[in-house]
C-alpha cells in the first residue's frame, strides 16, 4: 500500500516539485495552494504524511498545524520553511511538528525526511500503546486481588442476602405468627360462620400484603426476561422533550418531598433521528435511578439529569446522564476504608441481582425496585433495547474544591 501525502504550498513551482519528486518515489501525492481547502480534503480523505509550507496567505502553517493537531495526534507533519526562518520551524516543533525541510527542496533530503517521520510515526503507536497497556495492566494489578476477593466472596454474600431477604419479608408484620393467632382466637358461629378479632384481621391483611410486595417482584424478575416491551419509533427532539417534561413536572413533587434539586442539562449539539424505545418503560427506570440518586445524596444537593450525543464504530448514541454528589453510606471497602460513592471494584457488581453495598440498604416508600434489584432490573430491560448502562466515578473540579461525583450514563442506539 502506498502512503498519501497531503502537499500544502502556495508557490506553485515547490508544490510541482514535490509533487513530482514524490509520484517518482511511489508515494500518492495530494496538493493544494492553501491550507483551508486542504483542511476540507483531510475531512474527506486520510493522509498519511503532511507537507506544508509556512510562510502563505489567508492561513499560515502555523495556525494550520494548530487545527490538524486537535484531530491527529499522530499523523507526521513537516514544516517547509526559507533558511532564513529556520527559528520560526524550531517554534513550530515546539507547537507540534514533526520535522522542518529547507527550501530549496531536494529530492535525497525530501525522501529522507518523509521515510524517518513515518516510521516514526509507527514507532511511537507502538510505544504509546505499551505504555497504556502497561498502565492498565499495572492498575488491575493493584486492583485484582480486590476483584477476585470480591467476586469469591460474591456469590455467598448473595445467597446469604437473599435468604436474609426471604426470611425478612416473610416475618414483617409477624411472619406465620398470625397463624397461631388464629388457630387460636377463631369462634365458630355456625357450620358456615367463624368470629375473627378485627386487630387479627389487620395483621393477616399487613402482612399478607408485604409478602405479596416481595414475591410479586421475584415473581416479575423471575419473567424479565420474556417481558414484552412496546417500543414506538420517536424523534431525537419529542424524547428530550418527554424526558425534560416527565423529570422536571412529573417528578417534581419526589424532589421536593427529599430536598434535592433537579438541574437540567442539554446538550449544545443537536442531532436528526429516531430511537425504538418503550417510553414509559424507560421513564420507570428513569424515575428508579432519580430515586436512588436521592438516596445516596446529601440532603438540599443537587441531582443532574442532562443528554450526551456520543459516537463510535457501530453508530451514534444518545447518552441520558444522571449525577449526584454521593453520600458516605455505611460499608468499608476492601481496604476497610468507608465507602462514599460507587468505587471502581463496585462497579460491575452492583449489576448483579440482590447485590447492595450496604448491608442494609436505604429503602424510600416511591421505590419499586427494592433490595438490590433495580440496576439489575434496569440493565436486561435497557439490553432488550440495544442499549446499555454503567456507572462512572467523576471529579467536579467547578467547585470551591475538587468534588466527588456518581454519574450514571445510559447509551440509546440513535437510528
Amino acid at each position: 500500500m502506498y502512503e498519501k501525502i497531503l502537499v500544502v504550498d502556495d508557490d506553485y513551482g515547490t508544490l510541482k516539485l514535490i509533487e513530482t519528486i514524490l509520484k517518482t518515489e511511489n508515494y500518492v501525492a495530494t496538493s493544494f495552494s492553501n491550507a483551508p481547502e486542504a483542511l476540507e480534503s483531510m475531512n474527506k480523505n486520510q493522509y498519511d504524511l503532511i507537507l506544508s509550507d509556512y510562510m502563505m496567505p489567508e492561513m499560515n502553517g502555523g495556525e494550520f498545524l494548530k487545527i490538524v493537531r486537535k484531530k491527529h495526534t499522530y499523523l507526521p507533519f513537516i514544516m517547509i520553511t526559507a533558511l532564513s526562518d529556520i527559528s520560526v520551524a524550531i517554534n513550530m516543533i515546539k507547537e507540534g511538528a514533526d520535522d522542518y525541510i529547507i527550501k530549496p527542496v531536494s529530492q535525497d533530503d525530501l525522501i529522507f525526511h518523509i521515510t524517518k517521520n513515518l516510521e516514526d510515526k509507527k514507532n511511537k503507536k507502538i510505544t504509546d500503546r505499551i505504555i497504556k497497556e502497561k498502565e492498565i495492566l499495572e492498575l488491575e494489578n493493584k486492583r485484582m486481588v480486590n476483584w477476585r476477593a470480591m467476586y469469591a466472596a460474591k456469590d455467598i454474600k448473595q445467597t446469604g442476602h437473599l435468604i436474609d431477604l426471604i426470611n425478612r419479608n416473610i416475618n414483617q408484620g409477624g411472619g406465620f405468627v398470625w397463624l397461631e393467632l388464629l388457630k387460636n382466637n377463631i369462634k365458630k358461629i355456625d357450620d358456615k360462620y367463624f368470629q375473627i378479632n378485627k386487630s387479627l384481621v389487620d395483621l393477616i391483611i399487613k402482612t399478607t400484603e408485604e409478602n405479596k410486595k416481595f414475591f410479586d417482584a421475584v415473581t416479575f424478575i423471575a419473567n424479565i426476561e420474556n417481558l414484552k416491551l412496546k417500543p414506538e419509533l420517536i424523534s431525537y427532539d419529542d424524547l428530550i422533550n418527554q424526558l425534560l417534561h416527565f423529570t422536571q413536572d412529573d417528578k417534581k413533587e419526589l424532589l421536593t418531598k427529599y430536598n434535592r434539586n433537579l438541574v437540567f442539562q442539554r446538550t449544545s449539539q443537536e442531532l436528526e433521528g429516531t430511537l425504538e424505545v418503550d417510553m414509559e418503560m424507560l421513564k420507570k427506570i428513569i424515575e428508579e435511578l432519580i430515586i436512588n440518586a436521592i438516596k445516596y445524596s446529601p440532603e438540599k444537593s443537587d441531582i443532574l439529569f442532562g443528554f450526551e450525543n456520543y459516537q463510535d464504530a457501530n453508530g451514534q448514541y444518545l447518552n441520558l446522564v444522571l449525577k449526584n454528589k454521593p453520600r458516605q453510606i455505611n460499608a468499608n471497602d476492601t481496604e476497610g476504608n468507608k465507602i462514599t460513592g460507587i468505587p471502581y471494584e463496585y462497579s460491575e457488581l452492583i449489576f448483579d441481582l440482590f447485590y447492595t453495598i450496604e448491608a442494609f440498604p436505604t429503602h424510600l416508600s416511591e421505590e419499586s425496585w427494592v433490595n438490590g434489584t433495580g440496576l439489575y432490573i434496569a440493565r436486561t430491560i435497557l439490553r432488550k433495547h440495544n442499549a446499555w448502562i454503567k456507572t462512572i466515578n467523576e471529579m467536579d473540579y467547578t467547585k470551591d474544591k475538587p468534588t466527588s461525583i456518581v454519574k450514571i450514563l445510559i447509551s440509546l442506539p440513535l437510528q
